[in-house]
């Protein structure tokens, strides 16, 4: 089976995690459904980070380290939350 690996990097606030160890899973579409997944538990795990960072990315790589996919995750305050003294 094919090893996949998660990186996470989420901006200069936080240290980027990179995945040293892999995962081995059936293929392209397991890597997807995991990296969905553990976006998924940082978001709820984290929520703090995420928006003190305002975006970050879980990037996917095969067995040889070539990047396959990234999930980008972003967040955008609107003008609704400025103060209305600011604008």
């Amino acid at each position: 089976m094919p090893r996949f690996y998660f990186d996470i990097s989420a901006g200069a606030d936080i240290d980027d995690v990179t995945d040293e160890e892999g995962e081995e899973l059936e293929g392209l579409n397991a890597a997807r459904i995991v990296a969905v997944r553990l976006s998924g538990e940082i978001l709820r795990d984290y929520p703090d980070r995420f928006w003190s960072t305002g975006n970050w990315n879980c990037t996917v790589r095969d067995e040889n380290r070539l990047i396959l996919f990234v999930l980008h995750f972003y967040a955008q305050e609107t003008a609704a939350l400025v103060p209305s003294g600011a604008r």
